[in-house]
């Protein structure tokens, strides 16, 4: 029984997400990977679809990689990055904090882009009612995650077993699950895409090869893909200050100059107790 409690203990201490400090310099080496590398590219690509469509005065990003700025063709004026862990010698992000609570006021960012942070959150809920908490009513959140139903999430719980890679040392969060949490925060999922279905091999050749027929299964619509994008809208109304409108208000009518001079003659001898002056 002992050693049956070892290897279970074994087995937990390997699948434990790791904290995201400790952690994200080593996921930020994997983006570098052939496999890393075309993730990435596919990733930006989508993105800069989604952008081109998206207006605003300020955009955010939440990654797990501090070296890469996803913004960099959107037509929002001003774009920041907010990264975990340390100042690194190739960030290129504008502050440092806890992805679970984020320096900035309610609802000023128009669109905020998660970037992997949910599956290397031990609280990604929380992460998650942050971005929803800081984002306008009709701003946009765009989350990039690991799809669970995949040729990565299947080989996962293998690979955590076998590999010291921080990249498999992740929550599995399905589609369906954080959409279901978007609900609970007033947001509703628009849409969703898939990319990239070959198997996670780190060899150069297969990858080239088999980027067409990652074309044509995206083109298709098939829900099995590596990495999943997900757009989300803010829903929450907002409260617009009502001004009056002068032009309703009651005017006087029939009303000569010299009967209103008259009618404030008369009030000012009632306030001073003398007679009126009449009016010629």
């Amino acid at each position: 029984m002992s050693i049956l409690r070892k290897s279970l203990s074994l087995i937990r201490n390997r699948q434990r997400v790791p904290d995201l400090d400790a952690s994200i310099a080593a996921l930020e080496e994997w983006f570098e990977t052939p496999l890393g590398h075309q993730l990435l590219l596919e990733e930006q690509r989508i993105l800069e679809k989604e952008l081109s469509c998206m207006f605003g005065y300020h955009l955010m990003q939440l990654s797990i990689n501090r070296r890469i700025q996803l913004f960099q063709d959107s037509r929002i004026c001003h774009c920041f990055a907010i990264g975990a862990g340390s100042p690194g010698p190739d960030s290129n992000v504008a502050a440092y904090s806890s992805m679970d609570s984020l320096p900035l006021e309610d609802e000023s960012v128009d669109v905020t882009i998660l970037h992997h942070v949910l599956e290397f959150s031990h609280n990604p809920h929380q992460v998650l009612r942050e971005a929803s908490r800081v984002t306008i009513p009709r701003g946009h959140i765009i989350i990039f995650g690991f799809n669970p139903i995949s040729t990565m999430g299947i080989i996962k719980p293998i690979a955590q077993l076998f590999s010291n890679s921080p990249i498999w040392k992740r929550n599995s969060l399905r589609k369906g699950r954080i959409s279901d949490w978007l609900q609970f925060l007033d947001c509703n999922t628009l849409r969703t895409q898939d990319g990239i279905y070959n198997l996670p091999l780190q060899n150069k050749g297969y990858l080239v090869y088999s980027t067409r027929v990652n074309r044509m299964l995206q083109r298709w619509g098939v829900p099995f893909g590596n990495f999943y994008c997900l757009i989300a809208r803010k829903e929450r109304a907002c409260l617009t200050p009502i001004r009056p409108d002068w032009s309703r208000q009651t005017r006087f009518k029939g009303a000569t100059k010299q009967a209103l001079s008259a009618r404030s003659a008369a009030r000012l001898a009632l306030i001073k107790g003398s007679k009126p002056t009449p009016v010629k």
